[in-house]
């Protein structure tokens, strides 16, 4: 799954901050902010195929921030 974020240097998120993409607990996927992904980012998220974890389709997801070892959902 593909996530596009947009605008992001209007939005209050940093250069240097990361951000997750969560199934539950399990992180399916993340990127990290740097210069060149500031008006746009992709965050790609990985589905479980039945032996690996992953997104389960159907499933909610939830982004969240990290920035200086803190956790703030999106």
């Amino acid at each position: 799954m593909n996530i596009n974020l947009v605008n992001i240097s209007e939005s209050g998120i940093e250069v240097g901050d990361e951000i997750g993409i969560f199934d539950g607990k399990t992180c399916v996927g993340a990127a990290k902010v740097t210069l060149l992904n500031t008006a746009l980012m992709n965050l790609i998220a990985s589905a479980s195929d039945g032996d690996t974890e992953g997104f389960m389709q159907g499933n909610d997801v939830q982004l969240k921030l990290f920035r200086n070892g803190i956790e703030y959902p999106l």
